[in-house]
């Protein structure tokens, strides 16, 4: 009910509900087998669909429960092969607590747990910065062949792409934090990667919207790349900016042919895809590069009217509901789009590039002293907005 009720007031009581039981559950409960597969698939539900983030204002919390749905990964040993022996020294524990060690073999209910919650910390890792991704082992590769494989659920052969595809996309992200290596180099590479992928899959799933949309978000966060490394030759650096150009065009493209109605039902997995696609395209339009031309850019892809279009289709789905979603999803992501079209605009109008309205000094830097990369902070800004 918390992911799919319409009623603001319920998706917020269910919220504070399904927290507290998940804190008295995991952290209070003295019982050892508080922590279980079924609690672990319903954090994740939650984390995907529910929208607590945005609702409340408060993107921190999605780090902290992505961080507690990593806890429970580790709690159930999910993210490791099963153990020979039992436990010779159980203490705080009893058999019956310990009887799924005893197992022949994981079930792909569990193995699909493990990788969902990793692709989850892979995202929020990506755009919220307080966390990093669950570290990616052996155990979890035989996981994914498995799943693959499998037969036993017909969204299986989609989800271990989606797996795949969200790997090579944080490879991705992490290639921006080594400033002496040509992004040439990394581009390459991983869309090799990527062209595997679609060779290998099949016909049917080829027109999947939603495997179509997760090759445009991992291409996407590969091409990018060019806009926060400048050491690649002028005619390849151009090449590059052209390819995330048409890139950003073809993944917007394909978003608008996804049903207005089904707005509401936003997983954040796509919401983050749509946050790309859209400051990317903010990124090219702004671009300071003597070999860009950024009123190409604009005539290719108008950022504005992008925008104005999201905005307009989102209160085409939100006139559907009556005033039970006030204040919901919908009414707060028209407020930020506004805000986002209000800083495009003055932008734009004024000539000023994307990463000099505000210094890297005045909008934070790491932990380490050092300061992020000015794409990442563009995307963290447009996240955190929400809050």
């Amino acid at each position: 009910m918390a992911a799919s009720s319409q009623s603001t007031q319920t998706k917020l009581a269910l919220g504070e509900t399904i927290k507290k039981t998940l804190t008295q559950r995991i952290f209070l409960d003295n019982d050892p087998r508080a922590a279980t597969i079924d609690l672990l698939l319903g954090l994740l539900t939650f984390l995907a669909w529910s929208h607590d983030y945005i609702l409340h204002g408060n993107a921190v919390s999605l780090s902290r429960f992505t961080q507690l749905a990593m806890t429970l990964v580790f709690d159930l040993r999910l993210n490791k092969p099963l153990p020979e022996h039992v436990n010779m020294l159980p203490i705080g524990s009893t058999a019956e607590h310990d009887s799924h060690l005893r197992h022949p073999s994981r079930t792909l209910e569990e193995r699909r747990a493990v990788l969902g919650c990793f692709v989850m910390s892979s995202i929020v890792s990506s755009y919220f910065a307080q966390i990093d991704a669950m570290q990616w082992t052996p155990y979890m590769e035989e996981c994914l062949e498995i799943v693959s494989r499998g037969k036993e659920c017909s969204h299986d052969e989609l989800f271990a792409y989606q797996v795949r595809l969200q790997r090579i996309a944080g490879e991705a992200d992490e290639a921006r934090s080594t400033p002496k290596v040509p992004p040439a180099f990394y581009i390459s590479a991983l869309q090799h990667k990527v062209d595997e992928i679609k060779a290998r899959v099949s016909p049917q799933l080829q027109r999947d919207g939603t495997f179509l949309a997760h090759i445009f978000h991992t291409e996407l966060s590969i091409c990018s790349l060019v806009l926060s490394k400048q050491s690649t030759p002028d005619l390849q650096r151009l090449e590059l900016l052209y390819t995330c150009l048409n890139t950003t065009r073809l993944a917007l493209d394909h978003f608008f042919e996804f049903p207005i109605a089904e707005y509401p039902g936003t997983s954040f997995p796509l919401f983050t895809q749509l946050a790309r696609y859209i400051v990317v395209l903010y990124k090219l339009s702004t671009f300071k590069d003597p070999i860009w031309d950024t009123r190409l850019a604009r005539s290719t892809v108008d950022v504005v009217q992008v925008v104005d279009r999201l905005i307009g289709n989102i209160l085409q789905a939100r006139e559907a509901f009556g005033d039970e979603s006030a204040d919901g999803l919908l009414d707060k992501s028209i407020r930020i789009f506004k805000a986002f079209r209000s800083q495009c605009v003055a932008n734009l109008d004024d000539g000023v590039g994307g990463d000099s309205e505000i210094s890297g000094t005045e909008r934070g830097a790491r932990k380490d002293g050092s300061v992020p990369d000015p794409f990442l902070l563009d995307e963290m800004w447009f996240m955190d907005s929400f809050s």
